[in-house]
Formats: C-alpha cells, structure tokens, sequence
C-alpha cells in the first residue's frame, strides 16, 4: 500500500484532482473546511474512494454528520494504529473487488 500524507488541505486537493486514491482519511478538525466537508468534497472528485475520519474524540455528531452525509467507511480514533490500518483496508476489500493500493492522509 502506498500512502500519502499532508497537513495541507490544499496540497490534499490538489492530489486528488491529480491522483486516483483508493482511501481517503481525514481528520474531523482541519484548517479551511471540517474533516466531513473534505470527504464531502472528495467523494464529489473521487466517488469510487472510501472515506474515512480520523478523530481525537467520539464526537457524536460529527460522528453522525461523517456516517450519514459523507457515507464514510469508519470512523477512527486517535492514535492510528497500524493494524486499524490494515483491517480497514481488509474491511474495504470485502465491499469492493481489491485492496486499497493508494491512500492519502491529510492529518
């Protein structure tokens, strides 16, 4: 699996319009836009992309706004532990036909 990381929401966007990603996640709280509005903006860009949300609290509804506006894939606390990584992707290849080979993470 190949990813990529940015703090930047910008520099994230301009990856997406340029790179096909199979994973996107994100942060709830990002500069410019909230986590939710990014994906939002992703899955117009990239609608075959799952969209994740990586948070620091169990926020319910920021919980409830990813889950039934932005259809996210799962909701991920804070610290990101490698093996959540690789049963998300696990969990992606069981919906869709293969695993995730590219995945960008602006934190």
């Amino acid at each position: 699996m190949r990813i990529e990381e940015t703090v930047d929401t910008e520099v994230a966007l301009t990856r997406l319009r340029e790179t096909a990603f199979d994973v996107v996640i994100s942060v709830s709280r990002r500069s410019l836009m909230t986590g939710v509005e990014f994906l939002d903006s992703v899955r117009t860009m990239q609608p075959m992309a799952v969209g994740m949300v990586l948070s620091a609290s169990s926020d319910s509804d920021a919980l409830m706004r990813a889950v039934n506006d932005v259809e996210v894939l799962r909701y991920l606390l804070k610290p990101l532990d490698e093996k959540d990584l690789t049963a998300t992707c696990a969990l992606r290849s069981s919906v869709q036909t293969d695993c995730a080979t590219r995945a960008i993470l602006p934190m």
